[in-house]
């Protein structure tokens, strides 16, 4: 099931697009909680699938995925020597912090199934080069970690860059302050170019409905409109 998902959402992408209009230089792609990389894999056979090439060490350059469990980002980096990307940089860290090298708006293309429902989780929050203004609509004892990766894909994301992120539905119609915010941030500085329910099975035992958010970043975001 997962990795149909994968095939789904690389599909959907216009890599072909965002190829010519980088005049066919590579993407740079992030994961920013890649897990055991499976986004990843499937970004460099969806690139090689319109860009053919005799090797995979272009990865070195435009493939990055970060990892908050050391175990993963491990298998993650086994993963992709394994699938022929192994200069692929696999960051073992927090993806809503700016470090080890990873810049903001550098991005062409960021693929994500963020975690969600982290009860109590700024209490281990533990950010060194990055603010994230969402934080202060979070109470202590709030779960909604995945409003904070909401604000990382405008962080991210260069001028025109593509976002396919898995969330709980719930991102799109919670009344808390939290939310509201992050769906004001992601209105002012993202086209949204489809929205996809996957139901609540789709991730096993989680029970939760998520959704596919399809964005593209606007030239010229407003991030502080005028009320």
């Amino acid at each position: 099931m997962f990795t149909s998902i994968f095939f789904f959402i690389w599909d959907a992408l216009p890599v072909q697009k965002i190829l010519e209009q980088k005049g066919g230089d590579y993407p740079k792609v992030i994961d920013y909680a890649c897990g055991s990389g499976h986004f990843l894999i499937e970004a460099v056979e969806a690139i090689n699938a319109v860009h053919p090439a005799e090797n995979n060490d272009w990865a070195g350059e435009h493939i990055y995925g970060i990892e908050k469990d050391y175990r993963l980002a491990r298998v993650s980096q086994v993963s992709m020597f394994m699938n022929g990307a192994g200069k692929a940089n696999i960051i073992f860290g927090d993806g809503l912090d700016n470090d080890k090298g990873v810049k903001n708006e550098a991005f062409d293309i960021l693929v994500a199934n963020p975690p969600y429902s982290v009860s109590a989780f700024k209490s281990h929050l533990k950010l060194k080069n990055n603010q994230l203004t969402l934080l202060n609509h979070i109470t202590n004892n709030g779960s909604e970690i995945e409003v904070l990766f909401c604000e990382r894909i405008e962080q991210l994301l260069n001028s025109g860059g593509i976002g396919a992120v898995i969330l709980p539905s719930s991102i799109l119609s919670n009344d808390s302050s939290s939310y509201i915010a992050a769906r004001q941030l992601l209105l002012n500085t993202f086209y949204f170019r489809a929205i996809v329910h996957l139901g609540s099975k789709t991730f096993g035992a989680t029970g939760t409905n998520t959704v596919v958010l399809f964005l593209e970043k606007m030239p010229y975001p407003d991030l502080h409109p005028k009320s």
